[in-house]
Formats: structure tokens, sequence, C-alpha cells
């Protein structure tokens, strides 16, 4: 029987599990896979996990084992989960559908100001179904834990209520929030409601660490402290804010890849995606259908940049994955990207920028496998893992051309090409610049990102959240054991 922990509790909105059917069971497993770096987090240190009952797979289990059940990962590793059952309303698409769509529109600067936003009375019944979400998962993380002074990693920016809940029900309690996707500007925070903008300040602000994935987010999170918090004293070179006589971090924490989640990866690259490529130069830009992801534009700057002979033989694929088209914005741009791929290929005569969409992970690594520069010009990225992953899985030391608004550009720095995510002829020289990269140079740049990316891997990017929060040597040698180190 594994153990955990009483020391840490893991929370998280999305439950991380995926359900395999089972004869005619369908089994929780532990989700170790790219893109799910909580679960594969909390595998390692083998703790209690609290997360929604989203799914309706999700509910049967909540209902099933309501004080949490043991979940297996494919590796062996087991932690204990508790999946948190809400009132129907706090999880309808008018209201939580709603103020995620507000909380993520504003932290990537994607509202256009003279139509959007506008906040009425639904807006504020779903900011108060927000609530009642972080308050379920607060009550159950409590419930699970050991005590006063009981450790808490709360991730995610669903969640960004819990940590001011935690420490008012214990002020010894040591919590860490990470919040994983971009931040803005104190403009951004001020398009918003006064209460809101209070409660998701006060929210996070009741964490001892705050924890981002770049430096830049956490320059803007200060920022907005200093502006809209008359109360606290910023420290900027510090990275710390005085509240309530209590000393808060604000740090930079990157991240990479997982190597669990990396290991023995299926690949797939269908013939006939080979023959029309062929021996040419490929770029493959991936991302899901989100406007952040800004796949137009990599195909407007790809045209521009096929008017140098070094490109005019290359190609383009897309690898899109489906994701919230229920959202319009992020239907929208499906459709915008469409429109802008068909214009190309009639600019071109013949088909030099091909669109795949779904979800089948293994195509996708596949693609970035044999990827000659991979393009990631998002407008805004947290982080944006898919730059670290084609990475570790590409066989052509890919030329990386990456957004400087993407959180990873601050790690990846001078060994990749960074470019303007609304400046096309900025976008199309890199192209340019990346195709036309002599085999040596190439080998010599992948071989700086790869040394960069591994130091910040999964491991280690949990190990740095228990140093935080002062946890003890116990968790740490756990965290050894876990990984190998």
């Amino acid at each position: 029987m594994a153990r955990h922990s009483p020391a840490v509790l893991v929370a998280t909105k999305p439950a991380p599990v995926v359900h395999e059917r089972v004869g005619d069971h369908v089994v929780p497993r532990l989700s170790v896979s790219t893109g799910s770096v909580v679960g594969d987090m909390a595998g390692r240190l083998r703790v209690t996990a609290v997360a929604s009952a989203a799914s309706e797979e999700d509910a049967v289990l909540a209902q099933r084992f309501p004080e949490g059940m043991a979940v297996r990962a494919a590796g062996g590793q087991e932690i204990r989960l508790r999946l948190v059952r809400h009132a129907p309303e706090t999880l309808s698409a008018e209201n939580y559908g709603l103020v995620t769509e507000v909380l993520w529109h504003t932290m990537h600067n994607l509202w256009d100001r003279w139509s959007n936003p506008t906040f009425d009375r639904a807006s504020r019944r779903a900011w108060d179904a927000l609530h009642a979400l972080n308050e379920d998962i607060t009550d159950a993380l409590l419930a699970q834990s050991p005590g006063q002074g009981a450790g808490y990693l709360v991730h995610d920016y669903q969640l960004s209520l819990v940590p001011a809940r935690l420490r008012r029900a214990d002020p010894t309690a040591r919590v860490l929030f990470f919040h994983h996707i971009a931040w803005p500007g104190p403009e951004g925070l001020t398009l918003w409601p006064r209460q809101f903008v209070d409660d998701l300040l006060q929210g996070v602000l009741g964490a001892d660490v705050i924890g981002f994935f770049a430096r830049r987010w956490c320059r803007n999170f200060l920022r907005c402290v200093e502006d809209l918090v008359p109360a606290a004293r910023v420290d900027h070179d510090a990275g710390t804010v005085l509240l309530d006589n209590r000393e808060i971090r604000v740090v930079a924490e990157p991240l990479s890849y997982s190597p669990d989640a990396l290991a023995g990866l299926p690949q797939s690259w269908p013939d006939e995606l080979d023959a029309w490529v062929g021996d040419r130069p490929l770029v493959v830009h991936s991302g899901r259908t989100d406007p952040i992801k800004n796949a137009h534009r990599a195909v407007d700057a790809f045209t521009l940049a096929a008017e140098n002979p070094a490109v005019a033989d290359a190609r383009l694929l897309l690898r899109v994955n489906p994701h919230r088209l229920h959202i319009g914005a992020n239907a929208e741009y499906l459709e915008k990207t469409e429109r802008a791929v068909a214009a190309a290929n009639h600019h071109f005569g013949d088909e030099r920028v091909r669109m795949l969409v779904g979800n089948d992970r293994s195509l996708t690594f596949g693609c970035l496998a044999r990827a000659d520069a991979v393009m990631l010009n998002s407008t805004a990225d947290g982080q944006n893992l898919t730059a670290f992953e084609a990475l570790a899985v590409g066989t052509r030391d890919p030329v990386l051309v990456i957004s400087h608004s993407c959180g990873a550009s601050e790690v990846l720095g001078d060994a990749a090409l960074v470019v303007h995510p609304h400046d096309l002829v900025d976008q199309a020289d890199a192209l340019v610049t990346a195709v036309a990269m002599t085999p040596l140079r190439r080998a010599e740049a992948a071989g700086r990102l790869k040394e960069r990316a591994a130091r910040i891997s999964l491991p280690r990017w949990t190990q740095k959240q228990l140093e935080l929060l002062g946890i003890g040597s116990t968790m740490t040698d756990a965290v050894r054991l876990n990984h190998g180190a």
C-alpha cells in the first residue's frame, strides 16, 4: 500500500484522472499524461488530492466514495483522491462557464473593450458560483487535513479564492497557490467590478507563496497588488507583499515537461503526411482552439516568409486540438484559422499549408518529432509546455520560434528565436532564419534548449514547491524516492 503524507494536500479544479473501461466497470486511473502536471505531481508526492467532480464519471465516483478513494497511476504510484460534488448551479454553463470565460479573457487580455466585457446580474450570479466552488473545495481540503499547520498546494486560476478561505480557517496553514496561466497588469483587472477585483486579489493573497511560470507574470501581479490593494506594501525587488502583518512571497518557478509523461509516448506520422512533406523543411504550429494560440497569424507570417527562396518549398502544418468550442471566441478562432489556411493555399496555388484538427496526442507528437522548426507565437501564454515537449521528442534538432508573450521564452532566451506575436514581418524573418539555419547551428541551439529544459522538469518543480513552503526533509526524501533522484 502506498504511503500518503498527512503533511501536504493538493487541490486542483479538474480531476487528475482518466476513466478506463475494464469489463463492465469504469476504473479511474491517475493521469500523468502530458498536460496533466498536477496529477503527475500528486502521484510523485503520494498525497491526498482534492478536485471537482465535473464529469458524469467523476460524479459517480464521488457518490460511491464520498470520503475519497485510492487511485493508481500506470507506473504503480498511488494517491488518495477526494472528488467534490457541487450543486448543479455551481458548475452550470450559465454560471461556471461564464465566470471562467471572464477569468480567461481577462488574464490573457482578450477583451476588445469597446464591446466586451459587460457585467450584469448574470455576471454576479456567476461570480457567486465561483465562490461556492471554492468554498466546496476548501471544505473538502479541511476535512482531509491532519489539523493545524498542514501544507496545501493549490493549483490554478479556478481556485483563486481558496487560499484566503484556508487562512481564515487555519492561520497556521502553509499555503502555496500556483497560477498556471498569464496574469495581466492592473489595467486588465480594472475592467472588472470592484468587488470581483477585491475578491480575487484578497483570495490569492491568503497564500504564503504565490507561484507563476515566469517573472513577467510576477511583475504584473505585484503591480496589481500595489495599485489595487491599498493596505499592501509591495517590494518589487524582493518579490514580496506585506499585508496583515504577513510577508507573502511571489515567485517564478518555470516548468518544462514530465519525464514520466513523455516516457514511451506513442507517436504517429501517417504515410500520407510523409508524402505531402517529403524531404522539404517542415514548420509545425501546435495548440488548442484558443485565440491566444494565434495560428492564423502563423499562417500569414509563413506566407510572407515564403517570398524568400529559402522557404519557398517549405510546408506549414497546423496541429489544432479542439477545445471548448461551445465558447464563441474559440469557435470563431477555428473558423478564422481555416480561412487563413484556405487563403494561403489559394495564394500559393498548391497546398503548402495543412491543418489537422483532432485530439490524437500520438499524432501531435509525431508531427513535433518530424518538425524542422516549431512555431509557438501565442499572444499570451502562462508557459506553453509544448515548447519543451517539442524539444524532448524532436528528432531533427528543431528550431524554436517562440513569442515573447510565452512564459517559456524567459527560460529559453537566446537559444530560441523570440518574436513579437502581432508583428508578421518579425515572425516571417524568424521563419526564414529557422528554415535556413545550418545543421551545425541547429544542433548547437537544440542542445542548449534541451539542457535548459532538463533543469526545470517536473520532479524539480515539484520539489521546489515543497521547499518554498518549508515542508520537512521527509517529504523531500519522498519526492527523491519517487522520481529516482
